[in-house]
């Protein structure tokens, strides 16, 4: 898999999916929490699923703290984050799938 362009796919792609969740306050810690959990080598799904949740964690806290109210229930959130973070992760794979096949590069 080219990392780069799975990146990439990522940042497009979750602002999309996410936008008709509870999540769409916290997207771009979605999309860092995923890129930074991929970018580490050796690390399960399992593994890369739990920094991405925790990297997300900080950004339901820090988004509810900067509008002064609760968006994101943080006992609730973890939940929503994992099959949000899943969700996107399997359309970038379906979509890099595709994308590969069509571009050699």
């Amino acid at each position: 898999m080219k990392l780069p362009k799975w990146l990439g796919l990522v940042k497009q792609l979750a602002p999309l999916i996410l936008a008709v969740t509870p999540l769409a306050p916290i997207v771009p810690w979605v999309v860092v929490g995923i890129q930074t959990a991929e970018g580490i080598e050796g690390a399960t799904g399992a593994q890369k699923l739990e920094i991405a949740k925790a990297i997300v964690s900080v950004g339901v806290a820090a988004t509810n703290a900067q509008v002064g109210k609760v968006i994101l229930n943080p006992a609730e959130a973890d939940t929503l984050v994992a099959a949000g973070i899943s969700a996107v992760v399997a359309a970038t794979n379906l979509v890099h799938k595709e994308v590969a096949v069509e571009d050699p590069l």
